[in-house]
């Protein structure tokens, strides 16, 4: 595929990495088409009229906001009950609460006011409002009337503001609304910021202008034709309007300017407009010797410069917009060629967030962060899930960052006209207003709307994909596909090309391999397919570190060897396309509740507030960076408790050294990867560490300081055996398990120990007997064996937890404790709640570590002798998933009914069959009217007090299977009979008769259990 694109503006003073001139770029904002983003700082004068014949643009200061009601027509919006507080665009009233966590942020209406004056000199000039951006809804009035309602909460809108101006003072109120809409995005995994986020500014035109009404677009499109070393052919379409009275005869006129301000091409057109009309001319531009837009080693711009001229020879208007000259080609085999030059994308993926503001980020923050993407060394970014602001484009252009722009159709959709309809129009919006910026490379349609298998989605994609086609033929389409989703899917053949987003060895699978693995099959199966990564990530917290890490445990550590796994895989297949870490920066995403606190998503390489970079962020300079690298991972994971240690350092430089206390532990010449190791001792107490390189003749340091410490941890993982930690508990040993077992079935804290007295090492353990774990210091921590339900002391989630706030405090954890009795002292904790009774469903899943045929789901909610009378119902729903989770929405498996909604009110406790083979179970509480009576107030509550999950490794369609006492009624049949008559789940089980009794082996060879048979 080919794809010859035009875009870019080429102005010049040193802004990142492209020499731009002042003069210059500020005519371009005063002057030029759209200046989307640019936020107001009050300093220019309010005031309409007194303007020359030329186009004219001035942002609106000293806007004031409520989230009270208000009655727009009363002119000034000025409700006598409203208070009212100054506020600077951009804002949002969601800066504190959309990350804080609860998913309880404020989802309604927000109104801002400001005034302006239009002088006597306005005469038949048109004056636009223009909205850089409003989430979700935007409704404008002026002087009491509504001129317009714009839905979608991402792109830029105008209105005409004319006919209801006034001469003297004009008020303007916007009502923004970010409720839940079913309008696209319905759902996601970012906050919804609500707010006038970007800039609002007024335009001022002649009657005659470049259209103003073009879906936000500029209405000026340039496409490179062709192009050569001699030459390159630009078309210039432009869309002309006749506000005025009269027919007015006017010359068109584009000139293409160089960075030297002098004219390479120009063309001109004279043009008759009807009163009213709207007509569209296209002019042919020729550059000789075309200097290319070559990304980052190159971001060369031109800019193009339209005006309408009158017959007195007066400007009636003047557009400038960039224009970089650029062919792309994305082909299945080479991956993405820049120029005819391979250049594989290697790139980020930005959300418009920034601590303490959210979406409201100004200009200079977003100049900051493509300052530390270009740090990185990043050649590209995807900017996920919506339009950006114009600013964003710009920065892309000017950085030489390849863009994947997209629309926000994400996971949910609604098959309805008002959702198609909208859907459309951001996509024209989105194309419109960004079709001149030479970094887009492809238009996204969505990403990962597979997620909802309720509905066929295929035909409203198939119908996006054609719009966008239509928009823009010179670039290609792309999707970010639900991960391991093969070609023989519908949504893997409606882009011109894909991407997959996939977390192995994060939200499934393994690290090491499964990854390339699944990306040869791909590739494989579909050889014509362009085939990319749009995200593969791993989230982490500074503060959180660990000398032993375990997947999805967010520790920094884990998270930079997940990135040096997958980079290394994907580098390996050239014929990858594109890769997008997930993502640069952390974000807001207000339902999470994970790693260092809730409110974040924390996959970025950069931490919100832009003041850590993550070592796995070097991992990516070292291999993408042209700079001198040289950092030393682990140096946040101070107190160590292990002395034997692999210093891991990431450099592009020749060779490095490290020295421990002064001495040298030897010269590693630095692989192709960028990765180098020793491996040391450290002594006892403080340790110092430096490596030093040398870079253009100067040497280069990185250095840390390390305690080494004894170990006094006692707490035992396992991959297949629960334990519980709080009551010092493993629960559901496999049968027959014997001493010598152990070992192979828990991992023990470094330096420490079992002890089992003096019992011999085949030795079988059983309920209620006892062992001790003895820490490397000499703590013991005595543990039980137990038994119980598959759910017991598992790890357990939930999307909100009522911990703090004032109530007792109610971890999910608290509900697979084992312990079913109903709370009584509502003071205490002992059961899982979210705090807060919200519209939003809450849900509470149970990962069983592994796949078991799941017979129940019993619940115990709340006692109802501790209820309000007359409440006590709820409505809820149960989902099962299996051990292969696909992908990562709001939940990290693809979860199937068990049932739906279902609503209780009897005696508190609910058992459900549940009948499927599954490794995690979802309880979803859709509504609750639960009250308690707490300290003599009621006390509202959404949650329960347990939940307990039965099954086992057989099941059979024809015989009884008590799970919990462990028999299966036989009746009259043999023990031979009713091995038969066993099912059991995976490949590799196996049903053998012992002694009469049935004992069960899953697959994996370490799950055992033993059923008794019995003729009841």
């Amino acid at each position: 595929m080919n794809y010859g694109v035009t875009r870019g503006y080429a102005p010049e003073t040193r802004i990142g990495r492209q020499l731009i001139n002042v003069g210059l770029y500020k005519r371009l904002i005063l002057t030029g088409g759209l200046t989307i983003g640019m936020a107001g700082t009050g300093a220019i004068a309010q005031t309409v009229g007194d303007a020359d014949n030329g186009r004219h643009l001035e942002a609106l200061p000293n806007w004031q906001f409520t989230t009270d009601a208000v009655d727009p027509t009363d002119g000034a919006a000025s409700s006598s009950d409203a208070e009212w507080t100054a506020v600077t665009l951009p804002h949002t009233w969601n800066a504190q609460d959309g990350s804080d966590g609860g998913d309880n942020y404020y989802r309604g209406d927000g109104w801002y006011k400001t005034t302006f004056d239009v002088t006597e000199n306005l005469g038949d000039r048109r004056v636009f409002v223009q909205v850089g951006a409003a989430n979700e809804i935007a409704e404008v009035f002026v002087n009491g009337t509504r001129v317009g309602t714009h839905a979608g909460g991402y792109s830029a809108f105008r209105f005409d503001l004319t006919d209801e101006l006034v001469e003297g003072s004009n008020d303007i109120a916007i009502k923004v609304n970010n409720a839940p809409h079913r309008l696209p995005p319905i759902d996601a995994d970012f906050t919804f910021f609500g707010g006038l986020y970007r800039s609002v500014a007024l335009v001022e035109v002649a009657p005659v202008h470049v259209d103003l009404t073009d879906f936000g677009g500029p209405g000026v499109y340039l496409t490179t034709e062709s192009v050569t070393d001699d030459a390159a052919e630009v078309a210039a379409r432009v869309k002309l309007a006749n506000d005025g009275d009269d027919e007015r005869r006017v010359t068109l006129r584009v000139q293409v300017f160089d960075d030297g301000d002098a004219v390479v091409a120009e063309a001109e057109n004279a043009v008759t407009l009807a009163t009213g009309a709207r007509e569209e001319r296209t002019l042919e531009l020729s550059i000789s010797d075309p200097r290319l837009w070559q990304g980052r080693a190159d971001p060369y711009l031109y800019r193009a410069v339209t005006t309408l001229v009158d017959t007195d020879g007066n400007v009636l208007d003047e557009v400038t917009e960039p224009l970089g000259v650029r062919e792309i080609e994305i082909d299945p085999q080479d991956g993405f060629l820049l120029n005819g030059e391979s250049m594989p994308l290697r790139g980020v993926s930005y959300h418009q967030d920034v601590e303490g503001a959210g979406f409201a980020a100004t200009d200079d923050q977003k100049r900051r962060d493509f300052g530390i993407m270009d740090e990185l060394g990043a050649n590209s970014v995807r900017l996920a899930h919506y339009q950006h602001s114009r600013s964003v484009y710009d920065l892309a252009d000017e950085f030489g960052m390849v863009a994947w722009a997209e629309v926000p159709v994400i996971s949910e959709v609604d098959l309805t006209d008002a959702y198609a309809q909208n859907a459309r129009q951001q996509m024209q919006e989105l194309i419109r207003q960004n079709y001149n910026h030479p970094s887009i490379a492809v238009w996204g349609i969505w990403n990962e709307v597979s997620l909802q298998s309720a509905s066929d989605v295929s035909s409203l994609l198939t119908d996006l994909n054609a719009l966008a086609k239509a928009e823009d033929p010179s670039r290609p389409t792309t999707a970010a596909v639900l991960g391991r989703l093969g070609p023989e899917e519908p949504v893997m053949n409606i882009t011109d090309t894909v991407g997959q987003n996939l977390y192995f060895g994060w939200y499934y699978g393994n690290p090491t391999g499964d990854l390339g693995a699944w990306l040869d099959e791909l590739h494989a199966a579909a050889p014509d397919l362009p085939i990319g990564v749009s995200e593969y990530g791993a989230g982490a917290g500074p503060s959180i570190q660990a000398e032993t890490t375990v997947q999805q445990d967010h520790t920094e550590t884990y998270q930079a060897d997940y990135h040096e796994e997958a980079y290394l895989q994907m580098k390996e297949r050239p014929w990858l396309w594109s890769t997008f870490v997930w993502a640069m920066f952390d974000f807001a995403s207000d339902a999470r509740d994970e790693g260092e606190g809730p409110g974040i998503n924390d996959k970025g390489l950069v931490s919100r507030d832009r003041e850590v970079r993550k070592d796995a962020f070097y991992w990516y300079q070292a291999n993408w960076s042209e700079d001198p690298v040289l950092h030393m991972t682990g140096k946040r994971l101070v107190e160590r408790q292990r002395g034997d240690v692999t210093v891991e350092v990431y450099s592009n430089l020749p060779e490095a050294e490290l020295f421990l206390n002064g001495t040298s532990m030897g010269v590693v010449e630095t692989p192709e990867s960028g990765r180098l190791n020793w491996k040391i001792e450290l002594s006892s107490g403080t340790n110092s560490l430096e490596v030093v390189a040398v870079a253009d003749g100067e040497t280069i340091a990185d250095t840390a300081e390390w305690e080494l410490v004894t170990n006094d941890d006692t707490l035992l993982v396992s991959r297949l055996v629960a334990v519980d930690g709080e009551a010092d508990r493993v629960v559901n040993l496999p049968y027959g398990t014997v001493i010598d077992d152990m070992p192979d079935l828990f991992d023990l804290p470094f330096g420490a120990s079992f002890e089992f007295g003096d019992r011999p090492g085949d030795t079988p353990l059983a309920v209620g007997d006892t062992f001790t774990v003895v820490a490397q210091n000499g703590d013991r921590r005595d543990y039980t064996v137990a038994e119980g339900a598959l759910s017991e002391g598992r790890r357990v989630q939930a999307n909100r937890e009522g911990v703090g706030g004032g109530l007792p405090d109610g971890p999910a954890a608290l509900a697979v404790d084992g312990d079913a009795e109903f709370p009584t002292d509502m003071t205490d904790g002992g059961f899982w709640h979210t705090r807060d009774v919200l519209q939003i469903p809450a849900w509470i899943k149970v990962d069983l570590g592994a796949e078991y045929y799941v017979s129940a789901v019993d619940v115990a909610w709340f006692d109802p002798d501790t209820t309000v009378e007359g409440t006590g119902s709820m409505t809820y729903r149960v989902d099962a998933a299996p051990e292969e989770e696909r992908s990562f929405a709001v939940f990290n498996e693809s979860y199937e009914p068990v049932f739906d909604d279902r609503e209780t009110d009897e005696d508190g406790r609910t058992q459900d069959d549940v009948g499927q083979v599954a490794r995690y179970i979802r309880v979803t509480i859709d509504s609750s009217d639960y009250y308690m009576m707490r300290d003599g107030e009621p006390f509202q509550n959404k949650g329960l007090t347990e939940m307990s999950v039965y099954g086992g490794l057989v099941y059979s369609d024809e015989l009884d299977i008590d799970y919990r006492a462990k028999t299966i009624q036989a009746g009259s049949l043999s023990a031979e009979d009713v091995a038969a008559e066993l099912q059991t789940i995976g490949d590799g089980s196996d049903v053998e008769i012992v002694d009469g009794a049935i004992v069960v082996t899953a697959g994996d060879g370490q799950r055992r259990e033993r059923y008794e048979i019995t003729s009841g």
